[in-house]
């Protein structure tokens, strides 16, 4: 739905009150496998999905109810896992789809439930187009190829052509069951999420395996791992109210406990992460299919769709464009994943671990390339690749006039990628790997080159990128200020300033592990002053579009970061600790 509807008109009370929902579950029960049953079972669950949209969000609400209650989420997993035919499979997955992102459903399921329709959907990703491609080689039941085709009579084999593209259709779908039961206008506590992924540590495995999800060449534009890194990076990200990197207590603001609360949940998870034993090699794998995909394939597999598989569709170069905005997603998002393990739970990455992590770091901190200086077909491309964020609303809140903070926001990869990059820095400083960079790639090392790691560590390149992450946090905090001023959107200006802030913080806390050496401490003179300044301008944004308790943790965090300056060489000015004491009482009185 790309807009929330008025409500249901009387006929549609009408139905709604006669039982509707039940009536239609028990019509999608029938599981016999012939061609009446089929179009029976397809028109109930479509036209559940239809109904929903039809209504407000108190009618959705309603009617989501209604549908956990008679038993359809468990319906449509099994029908979607084991039906005898093709179609009933993908049409339950379409219903979960609609109920998800536009019926409030994961605000009905419990922890248990939550995982285990992930599950579902991920093993619906993970099945292949095979059982498809069969079932619409088989004469008996190329009857279904009518739903893709939208008439009668095509001959199996161009219904075993179209298959595929058919399949990866529904593995969208099920991609977006997942990110939606996330992305919501009351997200999950990071406690549920934990608990999520420890109700069955297999889900881990499942999501790792869509994320190395290879683009199929009858789907190019497939956005399985946009989705799927999207939703890792919710369940493993951390939250935008803390600023990782800086201390702060929060006892006396009534937060104390909620943060420690949601930082434990937060390290429980990554821990579960790291326990898995292909977690890392899978990122890894996931980022270099990102790396090694060339955009000449991508576009002659796009535009040969309608000749080799039948795509039913003609597409434009919006729609193209749209897979390079989708490839910028998947960066920021396992960049997001990165930047978490490398300051939650450092001690427990091995060097092995954070030798492999390099060449993500640094390949995600090279110069970007500028909207303005596109010349050629690539460069826009390029662009898209390396500059998309994400500032994610859910479906269910679009057309609609509700104001809550966006539930899936991730920094564009010239901010994470430096952040990642610093932080992997400070901890092989700390392990004396800096001092020492090995002579030999470890045999657990994977991803890079000993050549490369070389080049990275060595003091010249490091200077050279400490300039290049200090130039990036005043940049990103004049993002802020044109987004403020010049495009009136206090909330995502907000955003650009936290992400300042947060790698001015990672920048600051490498100072500081590094300070007896000496050694780079002139390329990041005045970084404390940016946090200060980024961070104060988030408070401020997030006053403004009344996020008092996001305003509350920003503001407390500035005060308590510049007061523990005082006396020391970066000290900043009463002026700032003035305006920021006044920003945290105007939150402390609206909490």
């Amino acid at each position: 739905m790309s807009s929330m509807a008025s409500g249901f008109d009387y006929f549609s009370k009408a139905a709604y009150e006669a039982g509707i929902v039940k009536t239609f579950l028990e019509i999608a029960k029938d599981t016999r496998a012939n061609e009446d049953v089929v179009y029976n079972t397809v028109n109930a669950l479509n036209g559940l999905g239809t109904f929903l949209g039809l209504g407000n969000k108190v009618e959705r609400l309603a009617l989501t109810k209604q549908f956990v209650e008679y038993g359809g989420v468990r319906l449509c997993m099994e029908k979607a896992d084991s039906d005898a035919l093709c179609i009933p499979r993908h049409v339950a997955v379409i219903c979960l789809r609609a109920f998800a992102g536009d019926g409030y459903l994961a605000e009905f399921l419990s922890v248990d439930q939550t995982s285990e329709l992930m599950i579902a959907a991920c093993r619906y990703i993970l099945s292949g187009p095979s059982f498809f491609i069969d079932q619409m080689n088989d004469p008996e039941t190329t009857f279904q190829s009518f739903f893709g085709f939208n008439r009668h009579g095509v001959s199996p084999s161009d219904a075993a052509r179209y298959a595929p593209r058919y399949y990866a259709m529904g593995q969208e779908n099920a991609a977006r069951v997942i990110h939606a039961l996330l992305c919501r206008r009351n997200p999950p506590s990071q406690r549920f999420k934990t608990d999520v992924l420890k109700h069955d540590s297999e889900l881990i495995d499942l999501l790792m395996e869509c994320l190395s999800f290879v683009r199929p060449d009858w789907y190019p534009e497939s956005d399985v791992v946009s989705l799927t890194s999207e939703s890792l990076s919710m369940l493993l990200g951390g939250t935008i109210y803390v600023v990782n990197g800086i201390e702060v207590d929060l006892s006396a603001e009534g937060l104390g406990k909620e943060y420690q609360e949601d930082r434990e949940a937060l390290k429980e998870a990554l821990l579960l992460f790291l326990s898995r034993s292909t977690t890392i090699s899978t990122l890894i794998i996931a980022w270099l299919n990102l790396e090694q995909e060339k955009w000449q394939t991508i576009k002659r597999n796009f535009y040969a769709t309608k000749t080799k598989y039948l795509a039913q569709v003609s597409y434009e170069l919006e729609e193209f464009l749209d897979i390079f905005q989708h490839r910028g997603n998947s960066r920021a998002a396992m960049l997001r994943i990165v930047a978490a393990l490398t300051v939650i739970v450092p001690s427990e990455l091995s060097d092995d671990t954070l030798l492999s992590f390099l060449h993500i770091g640094s390949s995600a901190s090279q110069k970007l390339f500028p909207m303005n200086a596109i010349r050629q077909e690539s460069d826009q491309y390029d662009y898209l690749d390396h500059n998309f964020e994400v500032f994610r609303m859910p479906l269910s809140a679009q057309g609609t006039q509700e104001q809550f903070d966006a539930p899936n926001q991730i920094a564009p990869e010239g901010i994470l990628g430096p952040t990642v990059l610093v932080r992997l820095l400070k901890i092989l400083h700390q392990r004396g790997k800096l001092a020492a960079p090995p002579k030999k790639l470890p045999v657990g090392v994977s991803g890079t080159t000993l050549a490369e790691v070389k080049s990275i560590l060595s003091e010249d390149n490091i200077r050279r990128f400490l300039l290049l992450a200090k130039a990036r946090t005043t940049e990103r905090r004049e993002a802020g200020h044109t987004r403020y001023k010049k495009d009136r959107e206090p909330d995502f200006a907000g955003f650009a300033y936290y992400s300042a802030a947060e790698l001015a913080a990672a920048l600051v806390a490498f100072d500081d592990a590094t300070a007896e050496t000496g050694k780079w401490k002139a390329c990041l003179r005045d970084v404390r002053m940016e946090v200060v300044m980024s961070l104060g301008n988030a408070a401020e944004m997030a006053l403004g579009v009344r996020q008092e308790k996001k305003a509350l943790y920003y503001a407390t965090t500035v005060v308590q970061f510049a007061e523990k300056l005082a006396g020391t060489e970066y000290a900043v000015g009463d002026d700032y600790l003035v305006k920021n004491r006044r920003r945290a009482e105007r939150a402390r009185a609206a909490v």
